[in-house]
């Protein structure tokens, strides 16, 4: 879970960043990054569940994520922003 939670928050952190440089978006990348690099939703895990999809690896992925953010999203809003 800890991997996938790293690839997602820098993966699509850069990715965000790649899109608001090619677009133009200067005083919205930063708007575009945050978002980006927020954790998983909650959601995620609530319809896995209600769909009988793989419920507890969702579950896992969505904490992990939150926990990162804590100390992620600090260091990327100072970098980017």
């Amino acid at each position: 879970m800890a991997g996938l939670s790293v690839l997602k928050v820098f993966v699509c952190t850069g990715f965000a960043f790649a899109v608001g440089m090619a677009f133009g978006l200067d005083r919205h990348t930063g708007v575009l990054i945050a978002q980006m690099a927020l954790p998983v939703a909650v959601t995620s895990y609530l319809l896995a569940a209600k769909y009988g999809a793989e419920a507890q690896p969702v579950a896992g992925l969505a904490v992990v994520s939150t926990l990162m953010a804590v100390v992620a999203l600090p260091l990327i809003l100072a970098v980017f922003v």
